[in-house]
């Protein structure tokens, strides 16, 4: 995916740098994740350490790893100054395509995939195909069209899983997440230009 995008963006001297440093952060999170299960669960992980093997951190892990992982890029991005707007241009495609794999497992080995999730693959993976092939004047402008669309897309998707916990106010935590997020989004000006 990030091959595809290296060929669309236009300023092709850091896509190669970009990709990389994307690719090292989500190797990062990953490890943390599958080794947060160390972080939460000592006692366990101590008492039985084949359970590091087995068990991830879960949904905190994810967290934790998320935060470590985005720091990482953030630092190290800054330390290579590189372009603000293809660094989040690549790590939008990067996140619209791991999000489309991470449920298509679900879509295909489930006895009854839920609704919300059929919605939420064909709708991450159109916006995923437009923001690789829109020729809007900016990657700014692909960015915010295709994440605030992913993030309302969502939070109406959620409504039709019946699986969803309840947290406040008829919202899932992730509903609620994505809420914030397109509140965030919506008045945020980005980063200013010289």
């Amino acid at each position: 995916m990030l091959k595809l995008w290296g060929r669309i963006v236009t300023d092709r001297s850091e896509t190669k740098t970009i990709a990389e440093l994307l690719s090292n952060g989500f190797l990062l999170w990953l490890l943390i994740w599958k080794f947060s299960y160390l972080l939460i669960h000592p006692v366990e992980a101590v008492s039985e350490p084949m359970s590091l093997l087995y068990f991830d951190g879960g949904e905190a892990g994810g967290w934790i790893a998320g935060l470590v992982g985005g720091l990482y890029i953030w630092l190290r991005s800054r330390k290579k100054e590189l372009d603000f707007a293809n660094l989040v241009h690549g790590f939008a495609v990067y996140f619209l395509g791991g999000w489309f794999v991470s449920r298509l497992p679900e879509l295909m080995f489930q006895e009854g995939p839920s609704i919300s999730w059929i919605a939420s693959i064909c709708w991450t993976g159109l916006l995923l195909l437009q923001m690789l092939i829109a020729k809007r004047e900016t990657p700014e402008a692909r960015i915010q069209f295709a994440a605030l669309w992913f993030l309302i897309g969502n939070i109406v998707f959620q409504f039709f899983n019946h699986e969803r916990v309840i947290w406040i106010l008829s919202f899932s935590k992730l509903q609620v997440v994505f809420l914030l997020l397109t509140v965030v989004l919506v008045f945020w000006k980005g980063p200013k230009r010289d």
